[in-house]
């Protein structure tokens, strides 16, 4: 997580780097913006596997195994024989804990207003000097109460509305995604992550059937169930994960 002070909003912020096993950290994968967006202190919420690359940033790493009730922290069931089964176990890529538990910690560990989530392999590709893309997102959520959570863009189109903003036009969405986004800390710590729904695969864009466990499925359940959107800004605030590209 690294916390920092913008210039033009006054508020504290979070960037809180997931790496799941196996791992493999870079330093760009915090570089999630531009100045006046500077890091105060950087913090790495780690699962990897033994003997897995370390940060090659400077960052203090928080070992998830020093949070061992975090799930019951959120009123999460540890034991879960459905998810277990849809995610393939704890050796699949896709396994819900492990798409969860990390998110869950960094949301424990920061006292910032806003967090930025980021995967360890997601950096930002693409960006004006100014404003940045946290600088637009904030301006979102402060001012769009359907908004639980803002992206950069991912390239798509997907799209159920729009709202609009300093900068034009933002697309809203309940398609969700947990590679990169900002919320609000107070309120996304406080949502539901265990709300049940009808068991139908029925989000946006059809995601696999892992989706609906790990948290974006959990985020997505909540902002269905409410009627709230994630935004995803312009394509000129484009980022890229490694992964899939």
């Amino acid at each position: 997580m690294s916390s920092a002070n913008s210039a033009s909003l006054n508020a504290s912020h979070s960037v809180v780097s997931n790496a799941t096993r196996p791992c493999r950290l870079k330093s760009s994968t915090v570089v999630s913006s531009s100045e006046p967006f500077r890091a105060r202190e950087t913090f790495c919420v780690n699962s990897c596997e033994p003997g897995a690359d370390s940060v090659h940033f400077n960052a203090r790493e928080i070992e998830t195994e020093d949070h061992p009730d975090i799930l019951k922290e959120y009123n999460i069931p540890e034991d879960d024989p459905i998810a277990d089964e849809k995610t393939h176990g704890p050796t699949a890529p896709h396994y819900w804990k492990w798409h969860v538990i990390n998110h869950l910690i960094g949301l424990k560990m920061s006292d910032a207003d806003y967090i930025v989530f980021s995967d360890s392999d997601c950096r930002m590709k693409d960006q004006p000097d100014s404003p940045t893309w946290i600088d637009v997102g904030i301006e979102v959520l402060q001012r769009y109460s359907n908004v639980l959570i803002v992206s950069p863009s991912d390239g798509g189109n997907m799209h159920e509305g729009y709202v609009r903003t300093s900068i034009g036009r933002v697309r809203l969405t309940q398609n969700v995604s947990q590679q990169i986004f900002l919320c609000e800390r107070e309120r996304l710590k406080n949502i539901d992550f265990a709300i049940p729904w009808n068991w139908e695969f029925i989000a946006p864009g059809g995601p696999f059937q892992e989706y609906y466990y790990m948290l974006e499925g959990r985020m997505w359940r909540y902002m269905h169930h409410n009627g709230l959107y994630r935004a995803i800004l312009p394509k000129k605030w484009r980022y890229w994960h490694d992964m899939w590209h």
